[in-house]
């Protein structure tokens, strides 16, 4: 019984040991790293094998190849057993091989024929490369760098801090002891690396923090805002240099994990809800990473934050609509060098623009170049000087542009003066000595020329730069009135003025950008290289982030606009955008079976926008208040359309609207009937439409022909090419 005991003893202890060393291997089990359980596990639409497959069969044959193997790499990015840093880095490189071939072919017009093919593709897998290996970057960032960057900006603020309590002590009596019982001199020097540096920032936070045990008087003194600021920014030292915990570490990776899987849920569908998400993910991601997410901040600033309204105006587009020549004649009249000058004169000024190398604004030079012909007579009591001229002049105004208002230069002006005289009288012409008279003459206006052509060329300059500079200088300043008064004002009046406005130029073109977004919003995303503007056109960028932000700013579903007749939403629109543009806009009548009918909002942010594969998609939320009728509970109702340019026509196509309702209806035949009624209002209100591609731009009695030549719809931007 004993060693049946024994034995039975035995094997417990053998099984309590194995299950130990078993829990024991699972705990000791490898936790994944960098991207592992980050990414998504498949390829996302767009990116799939499948999506190559199709895409080698379209491309041109000395792509396929390519194609098919950039596939390969992007599926193995997502699906390949990637468990190593080392791994994932190696994965991500052969991507961004392919992505910097794909930008390369996308800068060069030889390779027009498959840019609408690749330049999808290439816009769908730069920003979550980008993102992936700003993530990649986060979590894998050097300790002592993560440390560099974290405390850069709080040292900065304590600098200023303390430049701020040095001033406000140096006021006071008694202050230089305040500035020596804060330490400052060892402050001013920190070194976030330095040990006796981080305890001195932790004895003068530890001795502001007890004010409270002073006097009144004391407590007060200590009280002032010098030495509040001083408090903030010390803390903020000691929160940068604290190092980071495990737990922050498995915080930051569930952070990054959820940021990107919304970043696919918003590729899916931008709706607000998801856009605000993301932002409140990167805000609480700067805090938890060791960089301050200023790996993640660069990618999710060129992504997400971006601009989301770009023009890119060419230099041949301002010639046609600045350049001009001009035509004028007068008459002389003057006293010039002891003699009396008449006669007449004729310009020939041709105004042209050319557009300079500008980081920080749009800058462009007028140049203008002219001939001024004369034939003039001079006049003394001894003879008189018949006179031609031919003088040709060059001047150059320099103007810039910073997305609010016109700055201009002085003028330069270059003038060659040619003066030559080619005939004389005197009051002996024609007597017997009038031919010798009328050659010394000659002689005598001929040694002169060379003090004519300096005072020609004086006058002439000081002509042409006085009325350059006062004509452009006054035409430039009215136009910045204009802006303010006439666009900007009603933007800001409708919450549509952009929050950052960007302008800068090249030697051929100006490119404006601008966004329109509050801090629950996103921005623009990088648009496609591949679609330029032409050396005489305009580019304009529409991002899907604009419309939708614009719309926003309707307050659809907010108090006072939680109902609207279709009349009412048309009149709302019309209004805002006659003020806008400047200019009556007429959307039309509604239709007549939509009378009594009210669109019922009962969310705000009911409208959005999503642009993809040659249609920008409208999403509606709302429902229909049909008075007798009944009611229709809020529906999501989405219009496909798509813009194109035929002939001299853009067709605007409506594609096949979608309904759906918001909650699950008890009865589906009854909801059916609900989607048919959305279906048939929502037809009615957006009509198919076609309008002239071709209108006409008055500038200053000159009427300008311009046509929109080519719509692109695609990933998240609409390019419209105006020549």
């Amino acid at each position: 019984m004993r060693q049946q005991f024994l034995w039975i003893a035995g094997c417990c202890s053998i099984i309590v040991w194995a299950a130990t060393q078993t829990w024991a291997y699972q705990d000791e089990t490898p936790q994944p790293v960098g991207l592992s359980g980050l990414m998504a596990a498949y390829a996302p639409d767009g990116l799939s094998p499948a999506d190559f497959e199709d895409l080698s069969e379209e491309i041109d044959e000395s792509w396929k190849e390519w194609t098919l193997e950039t596939g390969q790499f992007v599926t193995d990015f997502y699906e390949g057993e990637n468990d190593t840093f080392e791994a994932q880095e190696t994965a991500l490189k052969r991507v961004r091989v392919k992505l910097n071939t794909m930008e390369k072919a996308l800068e060069d017009s030889r390779y027009r024929s498959i840019h609408d093919q690749i330049g999808p593709l290439y816009s769908n897998l730069i920003a979550r490369v980008d993102l992936a290996e700003a993530v990649l970057e986060t979590l894998t960032i050097d300790e002592e760098a993560a440390l560099k960057v974290r405390t850069q900006a709080a040292t900065e603020t304590l600098k200023s801090a303390l430049a701020n309590f040095r001033r406000d002590m140096n006021s006071v009596r008694g202050g230089q002891a305040w500035l020596k019982w804060a330490k400052s001199s060892q402050l001013q020097n920190f070194r976030p690396t330095n040990e006796e540096s981080i305890e001195t920032v932790n004895k003068v936070k530890a001795q502001l923090e007890t004010r409270e045990e002073y006097g009144d008087e004391i407590r007060e003194f200590m009280s002032r805002e010098s030495f509040l600021q001083l408090e903030d920014a010390l803390a903020a030292v000691q929160a940068a240099v604290a190092p980071v915990s495990p737990e922050a570490q498995l915080e930051l990776r569930e952070q990054l994990g959820m940021f990107l899987e919304t970043v696919d849920e918003y590729y899916d569908e931008p709706t607000p809800e998801l856009a605000a998400s993301l932002r409140e993910q990167f805000d609480a991601i700067r805090l938890t990473a060791p960089d301050g997410g200023e790996a993640l901040s660069s990618a999710f600033a060129v992504h997400f934050l971006n601009y989301n309204l770009r023009l890119a105006i060419s230099e041949g587009l301002l010639n046609k609509v600045i350049g001009e020549t001009r035509n004028e004649s007068s008459q002389i009249n003057d006293y010039i060098m002891g003699a009396r000058v008449v006669g007449n004169q004729n310009s020939n000024v041709n105004l042209s623009v050319n557009i300079q190398p500008s980081t920080n604004e749009a800058r462009f030079e007028l140049n203008l170049n002219g001939v001024v012909r004369t034939n003039s007579f001079g006049s003394t009591s001894q003879a008189t000087i018949q006179t031609t001229g031919y003088h040709t002049f060059n001047a150059v105004k320099s103007v810039g542009f910073d997305g609010n208002e016109f700055s201009t230069r002085p003028a330069s002006v270059s003038v060659r003066a040619n003066n030559r005289p080619v005939g004389a009288r005197t009051r002996f012409s024609g007597g017997l000595f009038g031919g010798i008279a009328d050659r010394i003459a000659m002689r005598e206006a001929s040694a002169r020329m060379g003090q004519a052509n300096g005072y020609t060329q004086r006058s002439i300059q000081e002509e042409v730069s006085a009325e350059l500079n006062r004509e452009v200088d006054s035409r430039f300043a009215e136009a910045s009135m204009e802006l303010q008064n006439r666009l900007y004002g009603p933007l800001r009046e409708y919450g549509l003025y952009p929050d950052a406005i960007k302008y800068s130029s090249t030697s051929s073109q100006i490119h404006g950008s601008t966004r329109l977004a509050n801090p629950t919003e996103l921005g623009g995303g990088r648009p496609n290289p591949g679609i330029k503007a032409s050396s005489k056109g305009i580019l304009v960028q529409v991002h899907e982030t604009l419309l939708s932000n614009g719309s926003n700013r309707l307050e659809l579903g907010t108090e006072g606009k939680k109902k609207l007749s279709d009349g009412e939403l048309r009149a709302m629109i019309e209004e805002r955008l006659s003020k806008i543009l400047d200019r009556d806009v007429d959307l039309g009548e509604p239709d007549e079976s939509s009378e009594g009918t009210m669109f019922v909002f009962d969310e705000p942010n009911p409208i959005r926008f999503q642009i993809i594969e040659g249609e920008v998609i409208l999403t509606i939320r709302a429902g229909l208040d049909r008075g007798a009728e009944g009611s229709i509970p809020t529906q999501i109702i989405t219009v496909p359309l798509s813009p194109s340019v035929v002939d001299d026509k853009v067709i605007l196509t409506r594609g096949n609207v979608g309904v759906k309702p918001v909650e699950r209806p008890s009865n589906i035949a009854e909801q059916v009937a609900r989607a048919n009624v959305m279906r048939q209002k929502i037809q009615a209100s957006l009509p198919e439409q076609e309008i002239d591609a071709v209108f006409e731009l008055e500038q200053e009695g000159k009427i300008i022909k311009l046509r929109i030549t080519s719509i692109v719809a695609e990933s998240g931007w609409l390019s419209l090419n105006i020549e």
